[in-house]
């Protein structure tokens, strides 16, 4: 039950995050230039942290 009242309170969370962060940011990387709406830029960085966190402690668990 503390899941589901955990997984609704972050789902109603992300959704005034969304809806509050929709204004169009540019991204310059090197020489690669992207415009897209602020909260999928945070979404998509977000992801790439979980992902390497996640690769890096399962690199750490093999030694």
């Amino acid at each position: 039950m503390a899941k589901l009242i955990m997984f609704i309170i972050l789902a109603l969370l992300s959704a005034v995050f969304i809806l509050s962060n929709t204004h169009i940011s540019k991204v310059n990387f090197i020489r690669w230039e992207v415009e897209m709406p602020t909260f999928l830029l945070l979404i998509v960085i977000i992801i790439i942290g979980i992902v390497l966190g996640w690769l890096g402690s399962k690199a750490k668990k093999k030694k």
